[in-house]
């Protein structure tokens, strides 16, 4: 049966009231029980408030509660499951409202998985082998513990580029991460994945690089043309260079092996001191460090063929073959026009070979050095290239250049000294440093601190996976942050995985040491303990009306945390008077607890909240009292002896307040009953006896609810008596005599009785009538005595 209610708030009031609303916890969680606490912005009374929920599946609303003064209205609730709803609340004389409503889920249970691998990136000439870890988290996203044994199921995207050790999982109860291991096969790039039964899945990339491009020994011949008149001597210079065909140095030596072929292939090869046409006696080795080599080569008198240069190293590429072509022709000497054929140059900030020098005319015609030369070469900036002389030997035709070569990468043009100058200008790049770098990171996404993780150490080069070269030991420290404990090294291991502790809670600075390398990395610590204490109360506190408030235990994310022990909670008020609160306790396995306080009056006060091992908290309050219209009401006059009432009548916003305390005082009077309350009119009444004339003080203090102290008066006057009392009789007098204030009321009856007929005559006259009567009996009376 569908019951519909309708209110029409106009029906109370033009201008509706508003309805102010606060969740009791702030934040709720799915199973918990919670409050909300429903009462008037402006204060006052609330009557058949209804509540409805939106989505009962999220949140069921249990039960209501008006309380006695109906100015604070408990609507009980009871959560499901998480999500987001929303509850109506209505009432007669206030605009209606819809109250959001965020139910999270419960924050100490895992209901999500972390993934991730270390390294990520992979190259198929480095190491091969990797971790993968799996980590349990709340819907926060925090770590937390399993109560079970949870089996995670792990996949690869393709298992030609990376294969599992294990495809399964487990976390064990207690703990919140597992640890598996995979290698790499083949470039590419690869997705590894993890799920469980009642989590969703989630997944991590990997990529892998082709084997890094096998660098290139270029191979220089200068002069290319040489005069055979007689034997001479060409130089062949080796250079490695990389995919960019830019000088590198070496992390090896080179050894490189130098052939020679007439191109017609009818002469002997010869590398070695055979007889023949064309000798290489040396083997050019590129030093580790360096980036260059040569050699002469010599070639015999006569020979008149052209030949090819060829080079070969293991392990390398190499570049073309060079041509060398031998001239005959009768020698002319010269010592004043020389040529430089100038190689690609790296700023290494030593002395390097640049070039090689020859002597030839301006037709390019072979020269021979007359006598010892020795060619200066000037620089247009001598920081970057400062050339030596060029010394070219009596009878030689060419000779190795050499220059100081700085750090800096600047242009610079070499002009060559002699009879026919020459500007060269020199190609030179900066060496590309292929650094190596110790990593040291957890192997899982998140760690919780107080518990063990493995902690990784290996290296990188350019951003990929690498090996340590040699053995050593290395430490974490501080100490007092981090247990690693003495972390050995081995040459040609890809990674050292240590378990470790973290002991302090928020990022921590740690240094490494003992290597190197010595970094200094960071990680954040995680805590499972309650990190800061939150307490919820209503906007609006009312006085001498109970209010509900809660404290709840928050996690570094400000998240929802179970106490793993019962806490407890002291609440220190800055100023009692006005509320004060006892301690309470949050219970093992919750992560709040509620309770009720009153607040004795209005005011500010600030409240300290103090747990062990939590940082203090405060929070600041304001108590509001509401003042009722209270009026009161009696007669302006009566007489001594006789009973008269008085009441009091107490309305907020014209609406009668109905269960007020009123205190009752009289001055000068007696209280004979009297309403200790306010009734439905919200009306309290008392009855009052005055022996004796004069003025009565007629006071009630009215109290009670959200309401402060409210005290009203009157004054009732009693008048006084028409006749005296009656006095006593002079010795003389055998007989008793009456007398008014000593006269014979003989004589004063007559005016007496006229003047208070024309007094009263208007406004008593009944009375009047009856205490004539009553005097007239008395004088009948006395006459009777005489």
């Amino acid at each position: 049966m569908l019951t519909v209610v309708f209110f029409s708030s106009h029906a109370y009031a033009d201008n509706p009231g508003q309805l102010a609303i606060k969740m009791i916890p702030g934040i709720i969680t799915q199973n918990t029980e919670g409050l909300i606490e429903v009462y008037s912005q402006s204060g006052g009374t609330i009557d058949k408030l209804i509540a409805t929920s939106y989505d009962p599946s999220i949140v069921q609303i249990t039960g209501m509660d008006p309380g006695k003064s109906h100015t604070v209205y408990i609507v009980k609730i009871n959560t499901q499951k998480d999500g987001t709803t929303k509850i109506a609340f209505a009432a007669p004389g206030f605009a209606s409202e819809e109250f959001p409503v965020v139910v999270t889920k419960n924050s100490g249970l895992a209901s999500q998985l972390l993934i991730k691998t270390t390294p990520s990136t992979f190259d198929l000439n480095g190491p091969t082998h990797g971790y993968f870890s799996v980590e349990a988290v709340n819907a926060g996203g925090f770590p937390t513990v399993v109560q079970n044994d949870l089996s995670i199921s792990v996949s690869t995207s393709n298992t030609n580029i990376a294969s599992l050790r294990t495809d399964q999982v487990v976390i064990k109860n207690g703990t919140y991460y597992a640890v598996g291991e995979f290698d790499v096969n083949q470039p590419g790039t690869v997705t590894i994945s993890a799920s469980s039964q009642t989590m969703q899945t989630v997944s991590t990339s990997i990529t892998v690089n082709n084997a890094n491009t096998q660098n290139t020994i270029q191979l220089y011949v200068y002069p290319k043309t040489i005069n055979v008149f007689s034997s001479a001597y060409a130089y062949a210079v080796v250079q490695l260079h990389d995919s960019s065909g830019n000088p590198i140095l070496a992390k090896e030596d080179i050894p490189v092996t130098i052939t020679v072929k007439d191109i017609s292939n009818t002469k002997l090869n010869n590398t070695s001191g055979q007889t023949p046409y064309v000798q290489v006696n040396e083997t050019p080795i590129i030093k580790k460090g360096s980036y260059w080599a040569y050699v002469p080569v010599e070639v015999a008198a006569g020979t008149n063929d052209t030949f090819n240069i060829n080079i070969s190293a293991k392990g390398y590429l190499v570049s073309t073959p060079a041509q060398l072509t031998p001239i005959m022709q009768t020698s002319v000497f010269a010592d004043n026009s020389a040529k430089i054929d100038v190689l690609p140059v790296l700023a290494t900030g030593q002395k390097e070979l640049i070039g090689i020098a020859h002597l030839e005319d301006n037709s390019g015609n072979v020269l021979v050095a007359k006598s010892n030369l020795q060619i200066p070469v000037d620089s247009s900036s001598t920081p970057t290239m400062s050339v030596l002389n060029i010394a070219l030997p009596h009878g030689s035709q060419a000779a190795p250049v050499f220059a100081l070569v700085g750090t800096v990468v600047n242009p610079v043009s070499l002009n060559v000294v002699t009879e026919t100058p020459q500007t060269v200008t020199p190609t030179i790049t900066a060496p590309i440093i292929d650094s190596l770098t110790l990593v040291v990171q957890p192997l899982i996404p998140k760690v919780l601190t107080h518990t063990t993780f493995p902690l990784s150490f290996f290296m990188e080069k350019s951003g990929v996976l690498s090996l340590f070269t040699s053995d050593f030991m290395m430490s974490v420290e501080p100490t007092s942050v981090i247990q690693a404990g003495p972390v050995s090294i081995s040459k040609d291991k890809p990674i050292q995985v240590v378990n470790s502790t973290l002991l302090q809670d928020g990022v921590q600075s740690l240094s490494v040491g003992g290597s190197p390398y010595s970094p200094i990395i960071t990680i954040e610590g995680l805590s499972s303990h309650p990190a800061s204490i939150m307490m919820d109360f209503p906007d609006t506190i009312t006085s001498n009306t109970p209010n509900a408030f809660s404290i709840e235990l928050l996690d570094g994310q400000k998240l929802p945390v179970y106490a793993d022990h019962d806490i407890n909670v002291k609440l220190v008020s800055s100023d009692p008077s006005i509320l004060d609160f006892s301690d309470v306790q949050i219970k093992k396995g919750t992560y709040y607890t509620t309770f009720n306080a009153q607040a004795n009056k209005s005011g500010s006060v600030d409240i300290s909240i103090l747990a062990d091992v939590i940082p203090l908290s405060k929070f600041t309050m304001s108590v509001v009292s509401f003042t009722p219209d209270v009026s009161i009401n009696s007669p302006d006059f009566s007489e001594p002896n006789i009973a008269f009432s008085a009441s009091i009548t107490a309305l907020y916003q014209q609406a009668p307040l109905d269960g007020l305390k009123v205190e009752w005082s009289a001055d000068g009077a007696t209280i004979q009953k009297m309403n200790s309350t306010t009734n439905s009119q919200g009306m309290s009444t008392a009855t009052l006896v005055a022996s004796n004339p004069g003025t009565v003080h007629v006071t009630a203090k009215i109290s009670g609810g959200s309401y402060g102290d409210t005290i009203v008066s009157k004054d009732v006057k009693i008048n006084p008596p028409l006749s005296s009392d009656v006095g006593s009789t002079t010795p003389q007098s055998s007989s008793p005599s009456l007398s008014i204030l000593g006269i014979s009321p003989i004589l004063l009856i007559i005016p007496v009785v006229a003047g208070v007929v024309g007094f009263l005559y208007f406004k008593k006259r009944e009375m009047l009538v009856d205490k004539i009567s009553a005097i007239k009996e008395k004088i009948m009376n006395l006459r009777q005595r005489e």
